[in-house]
């Protein structure tokens, strides 16, 4: 496989059976805040139990072996896939969980021990045939599970508490995965569980951000009768995953430059099974209403799975 035109996770999705038997593990409780840096750690496990943590994970993995790979959408999420984002989407926060990595603490300390009960997020690193792969997961803080409850144990038919800094949390699970490549390489973060990777990175936020920075683009697409609205509603969950989704690819961006107005309004008219009618324009361009906003959104994304732009169909 060449990772440079189809990158995915098939060299260990597809023999998760040899990964469990060749596969060598590091496991680290990391807490990543993006807020309050300076209280992040890891702390590096012992290897006593690597080898169930593996089964875990693989696990885990196994009853979504047969997921499909697919470039991440931030308008909506396919069941029965994983999804790919480029690594410099999140690299910042990447390149920082590395360094905590490196310098990770030693679980034998007893301070280091209380510390693992803080950890938001487990890093698994598996290294098989000559490739590392990072597998992530969030963690519930043990402060988070318990919310002032007590534990307590049986022992010789009494109870007795058992002492929470001694306890910690890990989950089995896998909501993405940094494979290691060259730095030749583009390299790629593979989204398995959507809403824990948009929790741990403040994903939802990043988009938001990204777009309100480059939201003067609209005012280029001279098929809108005004832009106006959309910077105006950037802020709306509906409007800034569309745009991010239509920024993020600029060869559609040239398509839509490339459209004549009155052609663009034919199309829409007559494909679009009846979504856009005449009372959606004015002259020759689309208006954009506070009634058809999100309409023109999903348009614009191609969420009626086609392209106007080009008069093709195409998946959203």
């Amino acid at each position: 496989m060449d990772h440079n035109t189809d990158p995915n996770l098939d060299e260990i999705l597809q023999h998760l059976a040899m990964v469990k038997v060749t596969g060598k593990v590091n496991f680290y409780s990391v807490k990543y805040r993006l807020r309050n840096k300076k209280d992040n750690f890891a702390v590096c496990l012992p290897d006593n139990m690597n080898r169930q943590f593996l089964e875990d994970i693989c696990g885990y993995l196994d009853d979504r072996s047969d997921r499909r790979c697919v470039p991440f959408n931030p308008v909506c999420y396919e069941a029965g896939t994983y999804e790919r984002l480029p690594l410099s989407e999140i690299q910042s926060h990447w390149s920082d969980i590395l360094n905590l990595i490196r310098e990770a603490r030693d679980f034998k300390d007893d301070a280091n021990k209380r510390l693992v009960s803080e950890a938001n997020l487990s890093v698994c690193i598996l290294r098989y045939k000559n490739t590392d792969y990072y597998i992530c997961s969030k963690q519930q803080t043990l402060a988070g599970l318990l919310r002032g409850k007590r534990v307590l144990m049986s022992c010789n038919d009494q109870l007795e508490p058992v002492e929470a800094g001694k306890l910690f949390l890990l989950n089995g699970g896998v909501d993405f995965v940094v494979r290691g490549v060259s730095p030749m390489e583009a390299q790629d973060v593979f989204i398995v569980e959507r809403d824990n990777f948009f929790n741990i990175f403040r994903y939802s936020e990043h988009l938001k951000s990204t777009v309100r920075n480059q939201i003067s683009m609209v005012d280029r697409w001279d098929f809108l009768e005004s832009a106006e609205l959309i910077r105006n509603k950037v802020e709306q969950k509906n409007v800034y995953l569309n745009l991010a989704k239509i920024f993020s690819d600029q060869e559609y961006l040239r398509q839509m430059k490339q459209v004549h107005p009155a052609e663009l309004k034919r199309r829409l008219i007559n494909k679009s099974d009846g979504s856009f009618t005449e009372k959606d324009f004015k002259g020759e361009k689309l208006l954009v209403t506070a009634q058809n906003l999100d309409k023109v959104m999903r348009m614009l994304a191609k969420g009626f799975k086609y392209n106007f732009f080009t008069d093709k169909a195409e998946e959203l």
